[in-house]
């Protein structure tokens, strides 16, 4: 988990990747996360507004986190901070 003077940098929010009838696009997700990444931010915080993460049920959220943070390896930290999945968080391997 990030503290306060660890905010320093840049917090990416990526958006979430969708296929034309509204599914997540999974694979997509995977590969954007990857580049992410490997941009360098202080922590890429998934399932926020832009991601849809309020609009996913839980398990889409915790898929959400599953793939990021396979995807983040060790690129990125990995620090899922968004509110609305804060449930699905403890799912996902993040400190709850």
């Amino acid at each position: 988990m990030l503290t306060g003077d660890q905010f320093r940098g840049i917090v990416a929010a990526p958006f979430l990747p969708m296929l034309p009838d509204h599914a997540v696009d999974w694979e997509t997700l995977e590969s954007y996360i990857e580049r992410v990444a490997a941009a360098g931010p202080t922590a890429i915080a998934m399932n926020m507004d832009a991601s849809e993460g309020p609009a996913l049920d839980r398990d889409e959220q915790i898929e959400v986190l599953r793939v990021s943070k396979d995807a983040i390896g060790g690129a990125a930290r990995y620090s899922p901070v968004s509110l609305p999945a804060r449930p699905a968080t403890r799912f996902a391997g993040a400190p709850p």
